[in-house]
């Protein structure tokens, strides 16, 4: 309080009635009752601190030892008329000398002096805790905070763009490249199985005209399932082929190095979207319908005597040789067929394997080779527009939340700086107002103010807060410079202080 106040009027609360106990066992007044100024005195001398030792030999602390109880009911009966008030006690200052003391001393010059004083060390020590409050650690936190939410949010909207970009890109065409890309080693590997198979249905062949079977069990048991089996084999190695390339990453494709970074940016896997588009890919591959390679009107066959000499046609030798033309399905013995076919049919009959086999076998490896890729690139484009939407969803989801917390924050830093500049202005106008009173004589301020146009600081606009710029403190300073014979009572005087805390605030 004397860091605040230039007077202090200390009220010493007695019980004058109180007795106590003796060593004999009577009651007897007490010390407050037979010499309460020895209280006040031990209390200067045991238990009063330096500031107040010397506040009190400088005459800012003033002490009142005052039984108020018994001051009160003085009043009160002398208020009612129903008697004089009692006598004051040896050592006890009476309630009426307290409060004219005071009052004395608040319709003096010297109060309205030291009320200037105090209001300016006041105002000084509340904008000092401002300024000490704004700047605590919480604060910088915070500014930290809305530096890290800037961060992320500048950062998100970084990768949703990506994310959106991406979106627009042509994946199709994407994976559509694997299928060339995979050509090169699937052509070599190919070629053993095709080479593989040209052996198959080459002793197919040749252990047909050594067994007793028909043509058509030639194509239905032998040639045929030869073809299906390499139908399996180049399924099942370009499978193998598009697993190895998608499992070493990147889905198994190429990509630009900005289309890289912005997967990236998107953090999307996408070799984990490659391995679940090869999940939803069919264990077994669609197998081409093959033909019949091998038909009765190519085979030639010999004439026998009866042939020659009932003009036979040769349609009609091999359907009584062969079987119907659509399906020969008629026994052959094996002397028949070396008699009747020889050599010359065995010939014709690989002639003719090798035309189909010529473009059945690569036609077969384009269209497997096609159709996996082809659905692998559609399961794993699909996969990945349906993860970079996600994404994107995601973000903007992010972006928002980000954008609402920064918001909040910078509203609160907004009303935090606006504090800070309305303080540090207050407090300049404060310093100078101190420094005025300072070098001001204590006569002048009590003179009448004069007509001047109040000096005014710097217009501050409202913050967010709706606080509403200070007004010129130096102008309510003056409104209080009236003089002692026009200040009216004491408490016309005091109402004062509302107003200076109005300004200050």
């Amino acid at each position: 309080m004397l860091e605040l106040f230039n007077r202090i009027f200390l009220v010493v609360n007695l019980d004058t009635s109180k007795r106590d106990l003796s060593p004999n066992g009577t009651l007897i007044p007490s010390l407050e009752q037979e010499d309460p100024l020895r209280i006040i005195e031990a209390f200067e001398n045991l238990a009063m601190s330096a500031p107040l030792k010397e506040a009190l030999d400088d005459g800012r602390l003033q002490i009142y030892p005052v039984d108020l109880l018994q001051a009160a009911s003085a009043r009160l009966q002398a208020g009612n008329g129903s008697g004089p008030g009692r006598s004051t006690p040896r050592g006890e200052a009476n309630f009426d000398a307290f409060l004219g003391d005071l009052t004395g001393y608040l319709n003096s010059t010297d109060y309205l002096v030291a009320f200037l004083g105090d209001s300016l060390r006041r105002a000084e020590s509340l904008m000092s805790d401002t300024l000490r409050l704004l700047d605590h650690n919480s604060v910088t936190e915070l500014r930290v905070r809305v530096e890290e939410l800037e961060d992320s949010r500048q950062d998100a909207q970084r990768r949703r763009h990506a994310a959106q970009r991406l979106l627009d890109y042509d994946w199709r065409a994407a994976f559509s490249g694997l299928e060339s890309k995979l050509a090169p080693a699937i052509r070599a590997r190919t070629e053993q199985i095709c080479a593989e198979t040209e052996r198959r249905l080459d002793r197919a062949v040749d252990a047909w005209f050594s067994n007793d079977s028909s043509l058509q069990a030639l194509m239905d048991e032998q040639l045929l399932p030869t073809m299906r089996l390499f139908q399996v084999e180049v399924g099942l190695f370009i499978r193998k082929s598009l697993d190895e390339e998608v499992l070493s990453g990147s889905a198994g494709i190429l990509l630009p190095s900005d289309v890289s970074a912005d997967m990236y940016a998107t953090q999307v896997d996408l070799s984990s979207i490659g391995q679940d588009a090869l999940g939803k890919l069919s264990s077994t591959i669609q197998h081409r319908d093959i033909p019949n390679p091998l038909h009765s009107s190519m085979i030639p066959v010999r004439r026998t005597f009866w042939d020659w000499c009932l003009f036979r046609s040769l349609d009609k030798i091999r359907g009584r040789l062969l079987g119907e033309a659509n399906h020969p399905a008629l026994r052959i013995p094996v002397e028949i067929k070396a008699r009747r076919l020889g050599n010359e049919a065995r010939d014709v009959i690989r002639r003719e394997l090798d035309t189909f086999k010529s473009r059945f076998l690569p036609e077969t490896i384009l269209a497997i080779h096609g159709h996996v890729i082809g659905q692998y690139g559609l399961a794993a484009a699909g996969g990945l527009g349906t993860a970079l939407r996600e994404r994107d969803e995601a973000l903007e989801g992010h972006i928002n939340d980000v954008v609402s917390q920064l918001m909040e924050h910078r509203k609160v830093l907004a009303h935090i700086m606006s504090l800070w500049t309305r303080t540090e202005s207050a407090r300049t106008a404060i310093h100078g107002l101190t420094a005025e009173y300072g070098s001001t004589e204590p006569t002048r301020l009590i003179e009448p103010a004069m007509a001047t146009k109040p000096m005014r600081p710097a217009p501050i606009h409202s913050g967010p807060l709706g606080a509403q710029p200070l007004t010129d403190i130096g102008s309510t300073s003056m409104a209080m410079n009236e003089p002692v014979g026009q200040a009216g009572s004491s408490n016309d005087r005091s109402s004062s202080d509302p107003l200076l805390c109005d300004e200050l605030e």
